[in-house]
């Protein structure tokens, strides 16, 4: 008979003989015929030691010992063992240094510096938005907008990415104040 069927048999064996021994005696919870527990006899008291001189010295060595693991590290060897992001097959190492070639001199021009048009900023910014809805309740309108997952609702007094206040909401267009152009932008919105 193989080794691996000896060992089966042996622990169904000892399976069945556990299996009888928990039907014939088993487990039964401890019960009491009535329950005790009033709630006071039992209370913690919980004491608080006021430290004395000779713990503060203990805070101070156990400090200590903390501080030189701090200050003294561990040496570690920087030495790669083995490096399982190289692939020797595809990596070939040269010895052979490629030259340098001087990069050619360019004159300089004398130009102005380029400056955004900060009115492009405003529009680039502004035209990401797109009119969702809007709905107007107790005298006061609320535009849905939205920019790519973000829904904004905004209503008049709002600021929109900290830069543009709304002062007016008509049927057909928003009215905001740049604030770092200190200019009005209109948006239309059509009809909503």
């Amino acid at each position: 008979m193989d080794r691996n069927k000896k060992i089966l048999i042996c622990l169904v064996i000892i399976f069945m003989i556990t299996l009888a021994y928990r039907l014939n005696h088993p487990f039964k919870q401890a019960t009491v015929a009535e329950l005790t527990y009033s709630g006071e006899k039992n209370k913690r008291v919980i004491t608080m030691k006021i430290p004395s001189a000779e713990d503060e010295d203990l805070k101070i060595s156990h400090t200590r010992v903390m501080i030189s693991d701090f200050l003294n590290p561990p040496s570690h060897s920087g030495a790669v063992i083995k490096n399982l992001f190289f692939d020797e097959k595809k990596t070939v190492p040269t010895n052979e240094k490629i030259p340098a070639e001087p990069l050619p001199m360019v004159e300089a021009e004398d130009t102005e510096p380029y400056v955004p048009d900060k009115m492009a900023i405003v529009d680039e910014e502004l035209g990401r938005f797109t009119v969702l809805g809007s709905y107007e309740s107790k005298g006061e309108k609320a535009i849905f907008l939205q920019r790519g997952k973000e829904t904004l609702v905004i209503r008049v007094g709002d600021r929109i990415d900290g830069k543009y206040r709304v002062q007016e909401i008509t049927g057909r267009s928003i009215r905001l104040l740049a604030e770092t152009l200190n200019e009005t932008v209109y948006i239309d919105m059509g009809e909503f």
